[in-house]
């Protein structure tokens, strides 16, 4: 009777059903946490922007812009969640504001040039803001000229309208919510950049010991 004996191309077939194995278990693995750490985050999102939501002086303070000034009157503000475009809904994370005052020329000149956060090299000249639905009824102006400046923390990014004729001022800007919540979005994509690099570390010898079943 002659004794089994397993072929070279056997031997092979086998590692190779064996790695594929090992790879199916890695993808169902990966995909069971990535779809719990997303639910997670999406719930964790809406619960947070719903109790946290930035005021101005905080906002000025992330952007590196001045106080306003204290001959500040017919002051608006308005924050809101951002729609994106881009995607066509709100984005979850990300907010904007708006606001607009009238000061004294002088007080507004030292308004721009105490915010460090303004970039004085980039200085644009702009014309009236039209009505939109899109925007509150006091955010449009009939001045037809005057000048823009820009500001811009990994945060917050935004822009400074200046307009002489009405010695007025509008800010806006497009901000994170909870910049906390970046970790969380830093998190995921780690996830799906090195699947096995996170396993790895998550579980550790644990996974190494669920690869060496198919061993």
């Amino acid at each position: 009777m002659k004794p089994n004996v397993i072929s070279e191309q056997d031997e092979q077939k086998n590692r190779s059903k064996r790695s594929g194995l090992k790879r199916f278990i890695r993808i169902i693995v990966c995909l069971l946490l990535v779809t719990a750490l997303v639910i997670l985050s999406v719930l964790l999102l809406y619960a947070v922007n719903l109790h946290h939501k930035p005021d101005l002086d905080e906002l000025l303070i992330r952007a590196e812009l001045a106080k306003l000034p204290e001959s500040i009157k017919n002051l608006q503000v308005e924050t809101r969640l951002y729609f994106d475009d881009d995607i066509g809904r709100i984005a979850l994370n990300l907010g904007e504001l708006l606001v607009r005052f009238e000061a004294e020329p002088n007080d507004i000149e030292n308004f721009i040039n105490s915010s460090p956060g303004i970039d004085k090299n980039f200085v644009r000249s702009v014309g009236s803001l039209p009505e939109s639905e899109d925007e509150p009824t006091w955010w449009p102006t009939d001045d037809s000229s005057g000048l823009m400046y820009v500001f811009g923390q990994w945060d917050i990014e935004g822009m400074v309208r200046v307009y002489n004729d009405s010695n007025s001022v509008r800010i806006w800007a497009r901000y994170i919510v909870n910049p906390k919540l970046e970790d969380i979005k830093n998190f995921i994509e780690r996830i799906y950049d090195d699947p096995d690099a996170f396993l790895v570390d998550l579980l550790g010898d644990l996974y190494e010991k669920m690869q060496d079943l198919f061993d």
